[in-house]
């Protein structure tokens, strides 16, 4: 009788594990963000939980009833693009998630050009901060480790300094200046950790204040 049961048991198990493969064979599913209030509507489906992976509010209501758990089942792996602009310049922001994840390059394109990029590296802002004109000269390079480094940010099409300052473990600190399209000083600002302005993308999209979008 425990070697039936046994069998049962294990003949569950595999099927199990066979659904959770193929689950894992499925494309990433995509997020096009194209207005604020698309935006809007994937932050209230989503939250970060406390070791930073960002998660599907339906797929943990959907997980309660799971017994074999997965970490590429539970966490959702999706591309991520956000296009902004109103009447004026277009940019989209590209990110994968992968396990709950920001992985790899994040990108703010423009057609086929690059505006701007940088890596991720163990949740962190890490690699060149690279920034370009629309007509494809570079505007700033800067290197970032372990999610510290120093910001600048360019309009794209003006070439014009747009904001500028220190980033420390991804989070905006000291003294930041933002700047109008004609180079004029529009505001300056002080950080401190406390004031929680994450400049990682898609997580800026969370931020309390100076939410990214």
């Amino acid at each position: 009788m425990k070697k039936y049961l046994f069998l049962y048991i294990l003949s569950i198990l595999m099927m199990s594990c066979q659904k959770l493969a193929k689950v894992n064979l499925l494309s990433p599913p995509s997020y096009n963000l194209n207005s604020k209030e698309d935006v809007k509507e994937f932050i209230k489906d989503h939250y970060i939980n406390h070791k930073g992976q960002i998660i599907g509010k339906a797929t943990q209501v959907e997980l309660e009833d799971t017994i074999l758990h997965s970490p590429s089942y539970i966490f959702e792996t999706f591309s991520l693009s956000y296009y902004e602009g109103e009447n004026t310049y277009i940019g989209s922001h590209h990110i994968e998630i992968v396990d709950g994840y920001p992985k790899g390059k994040y990108q703010v394109c423009h057609g086929g050009d690059t505006l701007k990029s940088i890596s991720y590296k163990d949740g962190n802002y890490s690699g060149f901060l690279e920034v370009f004109h629309i007509d494809g000269n570079r505007l700033y390079s800067s290197k970032f480790r372990k999610g510290s480094g120093y910001w600048k940010d360019f309009y794209p099409e003006e070439g014009v300094i747009k904001e500028d300052g220190e980033v420390k473990d991804n989070y905006k600190h000291g003294k930041w200046t933002y700047y109008s399209k004609t180079g004029k000083i529009d505001s300056v600002k002080t950080y401190r950790f406390q004031d929680s302005v994450d400049i990682r993308y898609p997580y800026c999209l969370f931020n309390k204040t100076e939410p990214c979008y």
